[in-house]
């Protein structure tokens, strides 16, 4: 008789009104499996991309265009945004400046192995005279501190300004962003610096893809927050 009802229960489960009533606020199968295959796959890619063996065409693009390296850092924002605090709804009681300096200290400190891991990797690469290209994220910059930058800018932008105005956000960043890019010369200074000669001078002119990508991705994490909320409420 109990097999038969937990049966019966579970056939229910799938059922169009089972379906739409389930609770979608804890956390989704699915968004783990995501992240986990896009862990593995950066680890294999990171790992055969200095071989020779491995497909030019599927690096970073050096100038325009993607390629499959280009999709999996943004794969890698999009998936942070998914399970942020914010796409959670865990911070809704947020009416008093100090429960806002709060968030924001917290994000700090969770972010601080992004930062620590982004400096040890300057460190190792510099002292070990690795092989870089300068051009993805410049001298001293790495995606490890993208990663703690857009994080940190996207939880103060979102302490002031409502969750739900993430997609309206993201939209307005990007195209301020590309206009600054076509009309206003910032593709030709991040491309060749400030005197068109490719020099680096100063942390900025140094540092320059690294530092203005984090624009073009706090964009893209707010469309992952957007994306986050519609995931997690309840249907």
């Amino acid at each position: 008789m109990s097999l038969a009802k937990k049966t019966e229960g579970r056939n229910e489960k799938y059922t169009s009104n089972g379906v739409f009533n389930i609770d979608m606020s804890e956390r989704r199968p699915f968004i783990n499996y995501f992240r986990a295959i896009l862990n593995v796959q950066t680890a294999v890619v990171i790992l055969a991309v200095d071989f020779t063996i491995f497909p030019r065409r599927y690096v970073k693009t050096e100038t325009y265009g993607t390629g499959s390296m280009d999709v999996g850092v943004g794969c890698f924002i999009i998936g942070n945004a998914i399970v942020s605090p914010e796409a959670r709804g865990k911070y809704k009681e947020r009416r008093f400046f100090s429960d806002k300096v709060l968030i924001i200290e917290n994000m700090i400190k969770s972010s601080i192995p992004l930062i620590v891991l982004g400096l040890l990797r300057v460190l190792f690469v510099k002292s070990a005279d690795y092989q870089e290209h300068v051009s993805e994220y410049g001298v001293h910059w790495n995606f490890f501190l993208t990663l703690a930058t857009v994080k940190i800018i996207s939880t103060v932008i979102l302490c002031i300004l409502p969750v739900t105005t993430s997609c309206i956000l993201s939209v307005i960043i990007t195209v301020l962003y590309q206009y600054a890019l076509c009309r206003c010369g910032l593709s030709q200074y991040i491309l060749y610096g400030s005197d068109v000669q490719g020099t680096r001078y100063g942390i900025l002119d140094a540092n320059r893809e690294g530092l203005f990508s984090c624009i073009g991705y706090t964009a893209l994490y707010f469309a992952g927050v957007q994306l986050g909320q519609y995931l997690f409420i309840k249907r």
